[in-house]
């Protein structure tokens, strides 16, 4: 019965959130901002954060796991007063509970009328929240319900920390420090000497403690506060430190960490001195938690997980590969994937965005387009009219001389000596010699092109700010206007056929031309998000990317368009597939995203091939069977297994009947399989236990 109501929990879990359609290649496992973490032993740890993400590992770090969402309300905080029993509570009163260590999570009724901004439980049963509005409230039957306990205050409250089962103190807005000495029954209010807002409290012992905060937006007033005696007095330890600590946490007397808006800050005696620590991330650190004297993470802004194993001195982000914004990518075959972004970046996965490694470019300024001619010899171009070129798959980079100084904004190949660069001020040059010279031709304008598409080896289209669609017939050497009828910028091209081609661009806009570009007509528009980016993989599934997270895709070969649920808010500029259902999506912050499904829910691939799979859950094999859904009669197929980060672990023929399938090698878990037959699929989940 246990295993049973684990299983619908996750398969809950699952279809509320979005089916995992898209799963984060970086960073890993998902990109929303951590607020809190936890852990239970020197291996299991919980970080918890916006939308309701959780995130869990099992191995000290070494790998994190996203796990399917109970809630899409923040999550502010995690507590775990036992190795199995957790709680993690946050915005609107959200209560969610765990009993099997942070495997499976299940959303508590709690009536908290109030966002919960810390939770801190002393035992599986008993367990306090601090909230808004100076509400206090406990539970003694493990969230089953919660009373509301006297504080006599209204500010809100966000730090809890109790010294033992009675004596605890909170912290909150304008400078609130409340005592409590018979377990919250009564609340006194001290004098911290401060209006700022303590964001953080934490006691050492029951004499010394420390209290943090400051206002925000920054400005130069982060502050610690220290008391020796019980919180009877408190006094400034430090004041203008141009950092806004959020969190505090110590590993002994002497020895603390302040998480916060300036990264990371040490104390090594009892808070004399604070010393800046070098976590090598730029990105907003917000909770800190330390498993000994040496090993500690910190998590925060992007999904960021930092691991430090010498006290702080060193921190290695477990997460991310980069944070840089990526613009553009090219696919010189199914499996190898370059990607270029801002300040020079280069990525590379020589394995369908299973690995990932970053290049050497040789250069600092963004890089906006890439094209490779053969799986070795590649161009880039991007700002001050810069060409790099590599003949070696990326290892290193030679730059070229273009004769321009504008920013280039595409690169596209003909053939492997004929190439286009084209950019702002017009620009369209052009080389046949592999790159050696580049030859500016007439446009005729002086509007910035952003995008190009060739339909053959001499038939080509470029788009640009203004409404500007020009067409060349000649393999780039001359170019004509075309009448687009609109003025928005245009940001990426795409054609189907010779005839039937694409155009996107700001606010929403698509454009579709039936006839080679003589006529277009806008079709209409499901959101009005700036659209960057545009790709048809077969001749009726067409998927679009932009602001906002925006994925859009259409069955009906562009006729219309729906919103996919992307998983993210940030900008989105580039997306790829490699067939119908295996698409790539690269954007701001080094956001990569893969879908195996067609980057749509589970329900509607299933509708498209009926077939079976048993048991669920199962242990050493599983069986599948494909139906025909009119005669009833199997049928043989493919069968391929994917883990939740995408990668491809088994792919097997399916013979005509039940085929069982050996799952042995996999470590237990969740997967997808995804069943093929003459180009239609379908897909479900299953637990390996």
């Amino acid at each position: 019965m246990k295993k049973l109501l684990v299983l619908l929990a996750l398969l809950f879990g699952i279809a509320r959130a979005d089916a995992q359609d898209w799963q984060w290649l970086n960073p890993k496992p998902q990109a929303n901002t951590l607020r809190s973490v936890a852990f239970t032993n020197q291996d299991n740890g919980i970080a918890v954060g916006d939308g309701g993400a959780i995130v869990r590992t099992t191995d000290g770090g070494a790998n994190w796991i996203s796990l399917p969402l109970a809630t899409f309300s923040g999550l502010l905080s995690v507590s775990f007063p036992t190795a199995l029993t957790g709680y993690a509570a946050g915005l609107y009163g959200t209560v969610l509970k765990t009993t099997d260590g942070g495997a499976t999570w299940t959303l508590t009724v709690s009536n908290i009328p109030q966002n919960i901004n810390c939770v801190h439980f002393l035992n599986a049963d008993t367990g306090f929240a601090a909230c808004n509005h100076g509400l206090i409230v406990r539970t003694v039957d493990g969230g089953t319900s919660w009373q509301t306990l006297s504080t006599g205050v209204t500010n809100n409250l966000r730090s809890l920390c109790f010294i033992n089962d009675s004596t605890a103190f909170t912290s909150g807005d304008n400078g609130a420090i409340l005592f409590t000495p018979n377990g919250g029954q009564t609340w006194a209010l001290q004098f911290s000497g401060t209006l700022e807002n303590l964001n953080a409290v934490y006691f050492t012992d029951a004499s010394t403690g420390y209290a943090a905060g400051g206002s925000y937006p920054l400005s130069s007033d982060g502050l610690i506060l220290k008391t020796t005696n019980g919180g009877a007095q408190w006094t400034m330890q430090n004041y203008g430190m141009n950092f806004l600590p959020m969190s505090l946490c110590f590993t002994s007397a002497y020895t603390g960490y302040a998480t916060g808006y300036g990264g990371i800050y040490k104390t090594e005696n009892e808070g004399t001195n604070w010393i800046p620590l070098w976590t090598g991330s730029s990105t907003l650190l917000l909770s800190t938690y330390f498993t000994g004297q040496s090993t500690g993470f910190s998590v925060g802004n992007l999904g960021t997980i930092l691991k430090t194993t010498d006290a702080g001195t060193t921190w290695n982000n477990e997460t991310s590969f980069t944070l840089q914004d990526l613009f553009s990518g090219y696919f010189p075959d199914p499996n190898t994937i370059f990607l270029v972004g801002s300040s020079g970046t280069i990525l590379k996965s020589p394995d369908a965005g299973d690995t990932w490694s970053v290049l050497n470019s040789g250069i600092t300024t963004d890089l906006k387009s890439v094209f490779f001619t053969s799986t070795d010899v590649g161009y880039a171009v991007g700002s001050s009219g810069r060409i790099i070129k590599t003949t070696n798959g990326g290892t290193s980079w030679d730059t070229l001389s273009s004769g321009v100084d504008y920013d280039l904004s595409y690169v596209y190949f003909l053939n492997s000596t004929d190439g286009l660069a084209l950019g702002a001020e017009g620009t369209i040059l052009k080389t046949t010699n592999s790159g050696s010279t580049w030859i500016a031709g007439y446009t005729g304008i002086s509007n910035a092109f952003n995008s190009c598409f060739f339909t053959d080896a001499n038939t080509g289209y470029a788009v640009g700010a203004s409404g500007v669609i020009m067409k060349s017939t000649d393999a780039g050497v001359d170019w004509s206007a075309l009448t687009s009828g609109f003025y928005n910028p245009l940001l990426s091209v795409f054609f189907r056929n010779a005839d039937t081609g694409f155009v996107v661009g700001t606010a929403g806009m698509i454009l579709m031309t039936p006839d080679g570009g003589a006529t277009w007509t806008q079709l209409g528009t499901v959101n009005g998000n700036d659209l960057f980016s545009i790709c048809f993989p077969t001749k009726n599934i067409g998927f679009i990317t932009g602001t906002k997270g925006a994925i859009l895709k259409s069955t009906d070969g562009g006729s219309t368009w729906v919103n996919l649920n992307s998983g993210t808010t940030f900008d989105l500029h580039y997306i790829y597939f490699t067939d119908h259902l295996t698409g790539y999506v690269a954007g701001n912050n080094g956001i990569i995203l893969k879908t195996v499904n067609g980057g749509v829910g589970i329900s509607e691939q299933k509708a498209s091939l009926d077939f079976s799979l048993y048991p669920n859950p199962a242990t050493d094999f599983i069986y599948i069977e494909i139906t025909d859904r009119q005669t009833l009669k199997p049928l043989a197929g493919t069968v391929e297994i994917f883990n939740l980060t995408g990668q491809c672990l088994i792919r097997q023929s399916l013979n005509t009947g039940s085929t069982g399938i050996s799952i042995a090698s996999l470590p237990k878990g969740l997967y997808l399989a995804r069943v093929i037959r003459d180009g239609t699929s379908g897909a479900t989940r299953f637990i390996r236990q």
